[in-house]
């Protein structure tokens, strides 16, 4: 068995919002918190590996059986099932957890902390929001097995970070299913759900291309297979 490789991520540029006001890491700091102190639902969506909970104002545009596309306000953004990570909790705890390369973003806020999912476990999480070439801003989000990845201007990010901080927290990970699909492999081939959330326009030294390993080549995400009745009416709240 061999370890997990880590995560690719294919993302692109979004469409911007208002113009920015005010401190970034404040007010980044002061959505994180109320977030993190949030009831949350217990899951509605069930999939292959795991459940969780979306409100009925975020609409699911793609899916796959380890990743989402999803809609809020006009943004999209990915949540990615760790598996990398989930299989090194297991067999390898020793082994740095599953990161993506964003070097060549400068990194402008950033808050770690504890809070409970919808079990009343208490897990870590942390956010990263780093400044892009474009002028934009990538909000990283990892907690409880997945990690969210969004891009929109600065004066979204503090909202965009709570929403999926608040979606993580709702997750419900089939650890056995999870080990049993990916462990028994020779090697273990695991990319993250691609999305082009705006047009390419990479920055003149071209680092972002790191960002976008194997896009072109990756799988398409597809409807998930298994969606429940939840997913169905979830996806009539979102675009197609």
């Amino acid at each position: 068995m061999k370890k997990a490789a880590a995560f690719t991520l294919s993302i692109f540029l979004l469409a911007g919002c208002a113009a920015p006001s005010g401190s970034l890491s404040a007010s980044l700091e002061q959505r994180v918190d109320e977030a993190a102190a949030q009831t949350v639902s217990v899951s509605n969506n069930r999939k292959q590996f795991y459940s969780y909970y979306i409100d009925p104002s975020i609409g699911k545009v793609s899916s796959t059986s380890t990743g989402n596309v999803f809609s809020c306000d006009g943004s999209l953004f990915v949540m990615n099932l760790d598996v990398p990570g989930i299989i090194n909790a297991k067999y390898y705890p020793d082994a740095a957890a599953s990161e993506v390369d964003l070097s060549f973003a400068e990194v402008m806020a950033e808050k770690e902390g504890t809070c409970t999912d919808a079990s009343g476990n208490e897990i870590p999480y942390s956010v990263t929001v780093s400044k892009l070439d474009t002028g934009q801003f990538i909000t990283v989000v990892r907690c409880n097995h997945v990690m969210l990845y969004g891009i929109c201007d600065e004066a979204y990010v503090p909202n965009l970070a709570a929403r999926m901080l608040v979606i993580s927290r709702t997750v419900t990970v089939n650890t056995e299913e999870v080990l049993l699909a990916y462990c028994d492999q020779e090697k273990i081939d695991y990319i993250g759900t691609p999305v082009q959330l705006f047009e390419e326009i990479p920055p003149e030294n071209g680092s972002i291309q790191e960002l976008l390993t194997d896009y072109h080549g990756a799988q398409e995400p597809q409807e998930d297979s298994e969606a429940g009745p939840e997913d169905a009416q979830e996806a009539g709240n979102g675009g197609e």
